[in-house]
């Protein structure tokens, strides 16, 4: 089951099996005196991270790295590697996995914190 806290307007879930994008629509109140939204998660699912999903996302597979580059900055790198996002950053060789990113639409929210732009599936 999905967190509301985790789901953002253009996350990626899984609804009735099939890949759906979340939107406002699905916000609906839990009673008509409550003015906080909240969300009917019973019907989403989140859809796990593969190497699939990241090409959808438009990602080229780096042979040179044996990876999947996600985002290159000044100091920032994430990458993909054996099933686990990793982590890069300030120009050390130190690298955090990121365990807790195992799900399209938690790659999602943390493309979008670290960028400001909506990470989605390319055409």
């Amino acid at each position: 089951m999905i967190k509301a806290s985790e789901l953002r307007p253009f996350n990626l879930v899984l609804r009735g099996g099939e890949a759906y994008e979340f939107n406002a629509a699905d916000y609906c109140p839990t009673s008509e005196t409550d003015l906080a939204p909240a969300f009917n998660l019973l019907s989403f699912d989140p859809i796990p991270l593969t190497e699939e999903w990241l090409q959808k996302f438009g990602l080229e597979y780096d042979e040179c790295h044996n990876t999947y580059c996600i985002l290159k900055g000044d100091t920032l790198v994430l990458e993909w590697e054996d099933g686990e996002l990793l982590l890069f950053g300030g120009g050390s060789h130190i690298a955090e996995v990121l365990s807790h990113i195992k799900y399209v639409h938690q790659l999602q929210n943390l493309y979008h914190a670290l960028t400001g732009e909506e990470l989605q599936i390319k055409k």
